[in-house]
C-alpha cells in the first residue's frame, strides 16, 4: 500500500551535463548575434550623426554672414558628440560671400576607425554624407545695421515685432 502513494521519479536516460553542452553550443551563436547588433547600431549612429553634422554645418554657412570656418566648426562639434575619429569635413565653396548661390558640406567617415567590435571587416570602407542648401540672403544682399554674423534671423524678427508692439495705433499679431 505504501508503494502506491510513493512519488516516483521518471527514469531518464543518462542526461547529466546536457544543459552544459547545450549552453556551450549556443553561447558562441548568441555572442556573435549580440556583437553584430552592437556593430550595426554603431554604424547607424555614426551614419545619422554624419548626416546631421552635414546638415547643421550647411545651415551654419547659408545664413547671412556665415563662413566656411563656422560651418566646419559646427560639423566637427556634432561629430565629436559620438567620438567620431578621423572624419573629414569639406565645405564647398571654401569662400562664402553674398553672391554664393548654395553651400555643400561633405563629411567622410572611415568606418574602420570608428567601429568597436569588428573594425577589420570594414577597414577600407568610408561613409560619405553630403548636404547642399541654398543660401539665405537679405533683399539688398547687405546685412542690416546692428545684425552681426553671430545673431540669428529670429533675433532680428523678434526685435521687429517688439518695435511694432510698442506702437499703440498698429495692431499686430505674433504668429510663429
Amino acid at each position: 500500500m505504501y508503494n502506491q502513494f510513493k512519488l516516483t521519479r521518471k527514469k531518464h536516460p543518462k542526461r547529466r551535463g546536457a544543459a552544459t553542452v547545450e549552453f556551450a553550443l549556443m553561447m558562441p551563436v548568441a555572442t556573435l548575434l549580440t556583437l553584430g547588433l552592437v556593430e550595426f547600431s554603431r554604424v547607424n549612429m555614426v551614419r545619422n550623426t554624419a548626416q546631421n553634422a552635414a546638415y547643421e554645418g550647411a545651415r551654419e554657412a547659408i545664413v547671412p554672414g556665415g563662413t566656411a570656418a563656422a560651418a566646419k566648426a559646427k560639423a566637427d562639434s556634432i561629430l565629436a558628440v559620438v567620438r567620431t575619429k578621423n572624419a573629414t569635413v569639406n565645405i564647398s565653396p571654401s569662400i562664402i560671400n553674398n553672391s554664393t548661390p548654395e553651400v555643400t558640406v561633405t563629411i567622410s567617415v572611415p568606418l574602420g576607425d570608428n567601429m568597436w567590435v569588428t573594425p577589420k571587416y570594414v577597414a577600407n570602407k568610408t561613409m560619405v554624407k553630403k548636404c547642399t542648401l541654398t543660401r539665405e540672403s537679405t533683399q539688398s544682399g547687405v546685412l542690416p545695421a546692428g545684425f552681426s554674423s553671430l545673431q540669428s534671423t529670429s533675433t532680428l524678427l523678434d526685435s521687429n515685432f517688439d518695435s511694432l508692439e510698442s506702437t499703440p495705433d498698429i495692431e499686430t499679431q505674433r504668429v510663429f
